[in-house]
């Protein structure tokens, strides 16, 4: 485990699927409050959305594996980290100028199903790192990505139930992190990885 800690690309990786899993517990732990609350959406109607959205993370999730052939997981990371935080980004702005219930189940669910996506493709490219010790690897993992989005739940609660923005705003944080750190990992990146 120490091993792994002192591998900066390693724990860089790490965090940028820890971040990730963060944006989507800012959502599954707001998402109750903004649809049933806020957009005054029954249960029935939110239990939809809501089972809709589970369906856009599994179909984003089996995306990568089709474009494999054709584009790096790499290069899939760094588009889908960058549309998804145009995306939280809008959904950010919509607040502010449409304020709109179809608007906000569009954005939202593209951003889960870019989580998707983004899911496969960070555990996969964590995975491939040529590391040893499999185990500890997806421990650390799993440890990040549960530890990070357990830290985010209570944040967006604590920001406000009333309005969709805290959520929004929480996503587009933990998307802004994780596209950085993602973007000083590839200037490091060896020839093999391109």
């Amino acid at each position: 485990m120490l091993k792994l800690l002192k591998d900066s690309k390693f724990v860089k990786l790490v965090l940028v699927s820890g971040f990730i899993y963060g944006g989507l517990f800012s959502y599954i732990s707001a998402s109750s409050f903004v649809f049933q609350n806020y957009f005054h959406m029954n249960v029935a109607n939110f239990g939809f959305l809501y089972a809709m959205n589970g369906i856009g993370i599994a179909i984003g999730s089996a995306v990568p594996g089709l474009l494999a052939n054709r584009i790096s997981e790499i290069s899939q990371i760094r588009f889908v980290l960058g549309s998804t935080l145009i995306t939280a980004i809008g959904l950010i702005m919509s607040w502010f100028f449409v304020n709109n219930l179809p608007i906000v189940i569009f954005l939202i669910f593209l951003t889960v199903f870019q989580f998707g996506m983004l899911f496969t493709l960070t555990t996969a490219v964590i995975m491939n790192l040529s590391l040893k010790n499999s185990g500890g690897i997806s421990a650390l993992l799993g440890l990040a990505q549960n530890a990070i989005g357990g830290i985010m739940s209570p944040i967006v609660g604590v920001m406000g139930s009333q309005t969709y923005l805290p959520m929004a705003l929480s996503i587009t944080i933990c998307i802004g992190i994780s596209f950085l750190l993602f973007m000083t990992v590839n200037h490091h990146r060896s020839q093999s990885e391109r």
